[in-house]
């Protein structure tokens, strides 16, 4: 009987129903929540045992369940409100344009002055420090506004263990805190522009130290990737009409890419040669080539 009582408390309308109850209905049909509520102020709710907020689990509740890596927007404007209607799913980077259309850039700046509750974990702690600790700016970046290393990374504690502020929030945004303690794996910033203040999950991936020693070479490049490929492109079908057997007349190469305009007045001939060669961007050669170049 205790386990029927169970499954009856805790049906999609029984738990809508628990949840209206503890909410006020506005003129515009909010259901806003009027019970307790977190240290972020937002909405809490206790359901299966799962403590979170009130308006995850009436979504849930109204249409089925989602990915936990997404966020909860309000259609409404109304942060309190629990009504399912007026709730969509949305990724980070759409949770903060959203705010920065309706509200503008100057409301979203950090609260300087906000002091971090205590016992704040999981999506509560990542949705609070993304809300009091960022910045966005125009490419959507998230840049960390608190204690930053002489590295250029934000530094944040959690549970007596201080991180980069990027790796935690990558950890909270994806649940991995496995992934956290690993040494051998770097979160790795993917910005349209590469700024390592930036805390945006959506800019923030997952992988090794080489992973991250290749985009920082490209993250510096003095050519686009596809220059080069072009470059390279040129060169094998210049190899193949030659049918050359030494395959070393790099500068002459090079003096024909510069008088075709595919290489930059400012880029040294020697950056050129290196890459047609294979010391440079070795990976993308071996593309191209069948033989490793001697030097």
């Amino acid at each position: 009987m205790r386990g029927q009582r169970t499954d009856i408390v805790h049906t999609p309308k029984a738990i809508l129903d628990k949840i209206k109850s503890k909410c006020k209905e506005t003129e515009k049909g909010c259901w806003e929540w009027s019970h307790r509520v977190g240290l972020n102020g937002r909405p809490q709710m206790s359901v299966r045992g799962k403590q979170t907020l009130a308006y995850r689990h009436a979504y849930e509740a109204y249409y089925g369940p989602f990915d936990s890596k997404l966020f909860i927007m309000h259609k409404c404007d109304n942060p309190k409100c629990c009504n399912p209607e007026h709730l969509e799913l949305g990724t980070n980077k759409d949770n903060q344009l959203d705010y920065i259309k309706k509200y503008g850039n100057k409301i979203c700046k950090a609260s300087q002055h906000s002091t971090r509750p205590a016992n704040l974990h999981g999506k509560d702690l990542l949705e609070w420090l993304l809300t009091n600790y960022v910045v966005i700016n125009e490419q959507g970046c998230l840049i960390w506004q608190k204690e930053t290393g002489k590295d250029g990374y934000g530094r944040v504690k959690y549970l007596n263990k201080k991180y980069a502020s990027h790796r935690l929030i990558w950890a909270l945004a994806n649940d991995d805190f496995e992934s956290l303690e690993n040494n051998n794996l770097v979160i790795r910033h993917c910005c349209p522009t590469p700024n390592r203040g930036c805390c945006n999950p959506e800019h923030l991936k997952i992988g090794t130290k080489s992973d991250n020693a290749l985009d920082i070479i490209v993250d510096n490049r003095v050519e686009t990737i596809e220059t080069i490929i072009e470059w390279l492109w040129i060169y094998e079908t210049y190899l193949n009409e030659t049918k050359l057997p030494d395959k070393k007349e790099y500068t002459k190469i090079t003096r024909g890419l510069r008088e075709l305009g595919l290489v930059k007045e400012t880029t040294k001939d020697n950056y050129v040669i290196n890459i047609l060669r294979g010391k440079s961007y070795k990976y993308l050669h071996e593309e191209f080539f069948d033989w490793t170049p001697k030097y």
